[in-house]
């Protein structure tokens, strides 16, 4: 992987995230910035079926990927 370097480009890592688990990537989304990564949350004006990825800015990878229940 390489570098994240700003939001979007988080956004469309979790968006990749999300297609591969067969989870839906609802707006709004927000996007964190933390010191060494991005935390991103969809659906981010409901409870319940949420996904939440949080990716290493160093090298795109996703420390930890899940999903609320609804």
């Amino acid at each position: 992987m390489k570098k994240v370097t700003s939001k979007q480009h988080a956004r469309e890592i979790a968006a990749s995230v999300c297609a591969t688990h067969d989870w839906p990537f609802a707006e709004p989304v927000l996007v964190h910035w933390r010191p060494f990564t991005y935390r991103v949350w969809t659906n981010a004006s409901s409870r319940g079926g949420n996904v939440f990825v949080r990716i290493r800015k160093r090298d795109g990878e996703v420390l930890e990927a899940s999903i609320t229940p609804k």
